[in-house]
C-alpha cells in the first residue's frame, strides 16, 4: 500500500521534470502529493526546499533519499 493511500502527505522532489510525478499527482490529487523542485548539489535550493514542503503539509517528518547512476554509454 503506498504512503498516500494511508492518508501520508508526500512531497516529491524532482531536478529536471515533474512529469515522472504526474500519475501520482492525478491519482491522488495536489491535496496529499506536491512536487518540489531543487537542485540538491545548491545547499540554499535544499533549504528552500524543505522549507515548500513543510509550508504545504507541516513538518517533514519522513524522508527517503533515492538516487541512482547511469555512467556513460561509453565505459
Amino acid at each position: 500500500m503506498a504512503p498516500s493511500e494511508q492518508g501520508a502527505k508526500v512531497s516529491a522532489h524532482y531536478r529536471s521534470s515533474s512529469a515522472n510525478l504526474q500519475p501520482l499527482k492525478s491519482a491522488f490529487g495536489e491535496a496529499q502529493i506536491r512536487a518540489v523542485h531543487a537542485d540538491l548539489t545548491q545547499e540554499d535550493e535544499v533549504a528552500r526546499m524543505f522549507a515548500a514542503a513543510s509550508s504545504a503539509f507541516g513538518p517533514v517528518q519522513v524522508v527517503v533519499v533515492n538516487h541512482g547512476f547511469w555512467p556513460p554509454e561509453n565505459v
